[in-house]
């Protein structure tokens, strides 16, 4: 999707209002919300951002910033915000929570992933299309990673 969405990696607001609505009423009637990668940018122009911190690919980095300057945006901004080199934000993180920033974004996925999993008829690559894996191999390799919350 993020082929139709961009054109020289520049976003696009109010390119296609449609998917935007759609997205909004989806979830207004309780659908989960996520992206991964550039899916961010359609997202945040849905309103359902707000307020949030986000994350995308770098080479879209420049594109979010300019096009929505009000949500906070990856890892390395969130330790400049709490004053931190990235490794010492990476140490603390890891120290209140069990992991690193980028291990707990995995643990997230897979958890989703199998949430939609449970209930659905979908394919398994849909499903780790949605959570933001390229590949359901790297969804498989993210939960063999003994990564738990028990």
């Amino acid at each position: 999707m993020a082929s139709m969405l961009f054109e020289r990696q520049e976003w696009v607001t109010g390119r296609h209002p449609e998917t935007v609505a759609r997205l909004r009423r989806m979830r207004e009637g309780g659908a989960d919300s996520c992206s991964a990668c550039a899916g961010a940018l359609l997202l945040a122009e849905t309103g359902l951002l707000d307020g949030m911190a986000s994350t995308t690919h770098w080479a879209f980095a420049p594109t979010f910033r300019r096009n929505v300057p009000t949500i906070d945006l990856n890892v390395g901004e969130l330790a400049s915000k709490a004053g931190m080199s990235r490794p010492s934000f990476n140490r603390r993180f890891k120290r209140a929570t069990g992991y690193t920033p980028i291990r707990c974004r995995q643990h997230l996925r897979v958890e989703q992933a199998e949430r939609l999993l449970e209930p659905s008829d979908a394919p398994i690559d849909e499903i780790c299309t949605r959570v933001g894996y390229d590949e359901a191999g790297a969804f498989r390799r993210a939960r063999s990673g003994g990564c738990s919350t028990g």
